[in-house]
């Protein structure tokens, strides 16, 4: 599956075997506090940040992998509520998604 797209009816039987809602937070799951105040916050903040992930939508579905990857230490699915946009069921919209790769700046 690697750089090519994940299949709706993969997705699908694998939200029903897990039993998970159609949209979802990733987040990666929460290290055991270090000891020290100062560590522990800078490895808080170096962490990837929640994301929001509906299962339902093609565009996520295609990004599932990459967004996946970035939590080698085990990522955690947490239902969304209250519904991201505030209806029952998705709605239709539109999305635009812009990777952009710059070179760093040296101070």
């Amino acid at each position: 599956m690697a750089g090519g797209p994940v299949p709706a009816e993969a997705a699908a039987r694998w939200r029903a075997a897990l039993d998970l809602p159609e949209q979802v937070f990733l987040h990666p799951v929460a290290a055991a506090p270090g000891g020290h105040a100062a560590e522990d916050l800078l490895t808080r903040l170096g962490r990837p940040k929640p994301h929001l992930v509906d299962l339902g939508n093609a565009l996520h579905l295609r990004c599932l992998p990459k967004w996946l990857s970035r939590h080698g230490g085990g990522a955690v699915l947490e239902e969304a509520l209250p519904a991201p946009g505030g209806l029952d069921a998705p709605a239709r919209a539109v999305e635009l998604v812009l990777e952009v790769y710059r070179t760093g700046r040296r101070p």
